[in-house]
């Protein structure tokens, strides 16, 4: 855990860059590469397209169900936010797409989904949060 800089004195996940493109061949060495980063995204229910990912717990919620399965196997790593919502860059301009959003606002509503998926899972899974 490192501490929070939107907080004072809170302890908070830490988050880390994308890992999937590291190379590896086993179910194993996925497994480390799950340990170096979890990449935390949910799929938008429906998915309109490849370039459509949605906030933790706001899709499928696959998300917390996912995060607590790594939690219970012992990951106590960084997670990483990944979102696909194209704003026409990729083709498509989504009705409601994040990447169109400012960022503060975005950042908002992912921490605030983030937060509630990583508590989820924290109970699912029975270890300590925050």
């Amino acid at each position: 855990m490192t501490t929070d800089p939107m907080t004072t004195g809170r302890a908070a996940p830490r988050y880390a860059v994308n890992a999937t493109s590291l190379p590896h061949t086993t179910v194993w060495q996925d497994i480390e590469v799950i340990a170096t980063a979890g990449q935390v995204c949910d799929v938008r229910d429906p998915e309109r397209s490849s370039f459509d990912r949605e906030l933790p717990g706001r899709g499928r919620a696959t998300a917390p169900g996912i995060m607590a399965s790594l939690l219970t196997a012992g990951y106590r790593g960084w997670w990483e936010l990944e979102i696909f919502s194209d704003d026409g860059t990729f083709g498509t301009a989504l009705p409601g797409s994040y990447w169109a959003m400012p960022p503060a606002d975005f950042l908002t509503q992912a921490r605030a989904a983030f937060d509630s998926s990583y508590a989820l899972a924290t109970a699912r899974a029975g270890v300590a949060g925050r």
